[in-house]
């Protein structure tokens, strides 16, 4: 088993596993995101990245319930443990930068990560 930098064809698997797939990204911008609503709702720095660490980390932990405990080999439950911190790091990167997004360009901005996240999944699902 050779751990891959970037992969997308084959793609992460407990097989082939991968720091960096294409949807890296999409937990990098969920972050943002997360930071960019949690600011809204007034939530001091601290608490709101403690919230996404563990929301997010819950995400990952899905992840790895279906590739290890319940070792499926299906393209949507079968996750390297590598990918799943991997992706973990980058939502929490993504929350760290998105502090720097101004909160007037919240309703853009999360419209532009809606039509990233649909069209990932509809290029993931054909």
């Amino acid at each position: 088993m050779t751990l891959r930098f970037f992969g997308y064809n084959p793609p992460d698997s407990k097989q082939t596993p991968c720091l960096i797939t294409p949807f890296t990204g999409i937990h990098f911008l969920s972050g943002a995101v997360a930071n960019i609503l949690l600011r809204k709702l007034d939530v001091s720095y601290a608490i709101a990245f403690t919230i996404w660490f563990i929301i997010h980390m819950l995400y990952e932990l899905k992840d790895l319930h279906g590739s290890y405990i319940k070792n499926s080999d299906d393209y949507y439950h079968n996750h390297s443990l590598i990918n799943s911190i991997s992706d973990q790091v980058f939502a929490l990167l993504g929350f760290i930068i998105g502090q720097n997004i101004p909160l007037d360009v919240t309703v853009p901005f999360i419209m532009l990560f809606i039509l990233i996240v649909v069209t990932a999944y509809l290029i993931k699902m054909s």
